[in-house]
């Protein structure tokens, strides 16, 4: 941490100085607004309004969309062919005395949908895309992996990436189809779960989950498919049907490799634990494969050094696009502020929508919330207008005026 200075230059407390230590952490504010964009903007705002200020810009990810912007490293190019198509992915690969393999960064949202998708979709979709990403990481020495998982266009409990990854490091049995002729996964590809998860013992993978979501269950990422514009409920009970056979076996071969402690071993079933669904339940093969799942917004914040950087600052700025529920949860606003409450520095959060009543927004820590365009007293927040770069600098400037001493 850096000692403050008055303006003779003595060391001084926070508050004894005349400007602001602000840092700025949101997540994103949409796909396009990705969480570095929107700190700039919020960063230009407030450098308008109080030029004298130090301004800290250090985007937070939940392991969703931006994740690969904020994480450190340098961004790399693959061309990945499993799948439908062939198409380009971005990973991120930091470097660490001298190896230039040491972490590889990736995140199930470089292969989202570009619009709704149906039944038929989600079936033919794969996770082989990811699973090729991994197999190339691994090939070319990577010790340790960090996968951001959120939503994607498939839902095959993570068997796409299954053989993928076992058909890419050469094992035996995994060039079979995954589905049969009317959809089903077959549960003898779980077979490749204890040979992959020795091919992958040097390999420390991390998985960063934005959702908290189960794979299955009355709320889970099947169950959640029917809220999606063209499926229904039964189709989305269909389509988890499919993966049960599959999702049974691996379960199975799960708890032979169950680690035991004085505790003893989590009993709930790899499918019903949280976290496990995110990624179409890429999550969950990894968990069987011996990765550790954690809350995105946690990962990333441990990745990025972010306890560190608040622990000098006088105010954080957190925000996102909807201020409620899962953010408020183990998202990005509510890790932002809990990092922030170990210090004791005010939290303040902007929000393209602000749903959560002043109440819940104290109890994880948050001080001040606003919205990024202000909305007259009598209009919903859900008829928000759509947030714009221009609005989040517009809302920088405010906050200045507001939050800063002078």
């Amino acid at each position: 941490m850096r000692a403050r200075r008055d303006r003779d230059g003595q060391q001084a407390n926070a508050w004894q100085t005349e400007g602001v230590r602000v840092l700025l952490a949101p997540h994103h504010f949409g796909r396009l607004l990705t969480p570095d964009i929107a700190a700039r903007a919020l960063a230009e705002g407030w450098a308008r309004a109080k030029p004298d200020d130090e301004v800290i810009i250090h985007p937070h990810s939940d392991g969703s969309t931006g994740f690969l912007d904020v994480v450190p490293g340098s961004t790399e190019i693959l061309t990945v062919t499993a799948g439908a198509s062939s198409r380009p992915v971005s990973i991120v690969r930091q470097e660490q005395d001298g190896k230039p393999s040491h972490t590889v960064y990736c995140h199930t949202d470089s292969f989202t949908a570009d619009g709704e998708v149906s039944m038929a979709d989600v079936i033919a979709g794969s996770s082989a895309p990811i699973g090729e990403v991994l197999a190339a990481a691994v090939s070319q020495g990577a010790q340790r992996i960090v996968v951001g998982t959120g939503h994607t266009p498939w839902h095959d409990a993570g068997a796409g990436l299954l053989t993928e990854l076992a058909s890419s490091l050469g094992l035996p049995g995994a060039d079979d189809g995954v589905r049969d002729g009317e959809g089903t996964i077959a549960a003898e590809l779980a077979d490749l779960v204890g040979p992959l998860r020795e091919k992958l013992a040097p390999v420390s993978i991390v998985v960063a989950s934005a959702r908290e979501v189960p794979l299955r269950g009355l709320h889970g990422a099947g169950a959640e498919l029917a809220e999606l514009p063209l499926i229904s409920a039964a189709e989305a009970q269909h389509i988890e049907t499919l993966t049960a056979p599959f999702v049974n076996a691996v379960e199975s071969r799960a708890k032979e490799f169950a680690s035991r402690s004085l505790l003893g071993a989590d009993e709930t079933l790899l499918s019903r634990r949280a976290y496990a669904g995110a990624g179409g339940g890429v999550a969950f093969i990894l968990s069987a494969l011996g990765a550790r799942v954690y809350p995105g917004a946690w990962v990333t914040g441990e990745e990025t050094g972010l306890n560190a950087a608040i622990a000098s600052a006088d105010l954080v700025v957190t925000g996102a696009e909807v201020i409620a529920g899962q953010e408020l949860g183990e998202g990005v606003v509510a890790d932002a502020a809990a990092r922030a409450g170990v210090h004791a520095i005010p939290v303040v959060a902007v929000g393209g929508r602000v749903d959560a009543s002043r109440r819940q927004l104290f109890k994880v820590g948050i001080h001040a919330s606003y919205p990024v365009i202000d909305t007259p007293a009598g209009r919903p927040q859900l008829t928000a207008p759509v947030v714009t770069e221009a609005a989040l600098v517009a809302r920088g400037e405010r906050l200045a005026r507001t939050w800063s001493r002078r």
